[in-house]
């Protein structure tokens, strides 16, 4: 009876140290991933504060920002407030907007917001670099090209593009489509005309209602999962890439 006595105190002992040896393991185990999971952290955290627009926007004279965005500084900012009316300043989010009201130690979930975009993303992404990268690209810049200037993810790169174009440039408010109205009016075909023959050309272009020109928008091949596009070979160009053929009319 002793010697069962025995062998079954040993047996409780062995239990017991090998509970005690998962319990010292599973600590351990739970103390490395959660080292792990802090320096993965770390290591994903943005080490410096996105470059703001202003200081971009001084880094390059008038004739390089006309080349760039295809349009003169003056008329750029026209189309960041008329944008900015249109949507509001909460969603266009302009530089000022997040210098003066986010940008601030205040308790509010707008700027904690702020804090933990700056911490790990460097920032928001103000309105005018918003209008700026979609520019640049429809005057043929390339997406990588492009999140490499402006400090910011490839994968930001479509996405800004594509949401700024369909909710801000494609707004009503903005510029409604008006040719049907137009076309059928001689007296405003008439100005239309007159403010055509004003521009480059001396006047020498006169009774000219817009003049019509194409390019090829360089874009990832479309999906069905994705964009719901069963034939992506219908996006395929002759220059060799996937893109949209984008057909504008200006009237100066």
């Amino acid at each position: 009876l002793n010697f069962v006595m025995q062998i079954a105190v040993q047996a409780l002992i062995t239990i017991q140290c090998i509970i005690l040896l998962q319990d010292f393991c599973g600590n351990h185990h739970r103390e490395q991933l959660r080292r792990t999971r802090s320096e993965t952290a770390k290591r994903r955290k943005r080490k410096a504060t996105r470059i703001s627009w202003y200081d971009f926007e001084r880094s390059i004279n008038d004739h390089h920002f006309r080349r760039m965005f295809r349009m003169s500084r003056p008329c750029f900012y026209s189309l960041c407030r008329k944008v900015e009316r249109a949507v509001g300043r909460e969603e266009f989010k302009s530089q000022v907007y997040i210098d003066t009201q986010l940008a601030i130690n205040s308790p509010t979930v707008a700027a904690r917001m702020y804090d933990s975009h700056k911490t790990w993303s460097g920032g928001y992404i103000c309105g005018e670099l918003k209008l700026a990268i979609t520019l640049r690209i429809m005057g043929g810049g390339q997406y990588i090209d492009v999140a490499k200037i402006f400090d910011i993810y490839y994968t930001d790169s479509y996405r800004i593009f594509h949401d700024t174009l369909k909710n801000w440039i494609c707004h009503d408010a903005i510029y409604p489509i008006v040719y049907d109205d137009v076309i059928t009016n001689e007296d405003e075909l008439y100005d239309i005309s007159k403010y055509f023959a004003l521009g480059r050309n001396g006047g020498v272009l006169a009774g000219i209602m817009g003049a019509l020109d194409g390019w090829l928008v360089r874009i990832r091949s479309p999906s069905l999962s994705r964009d719901r596009v069963r034939n992506s070979a219908k996006f395929f160009s002759r220059k060799g890439f996937h893109c949209l053929n984008v057909q504008v009319i200006v009237d100066r």
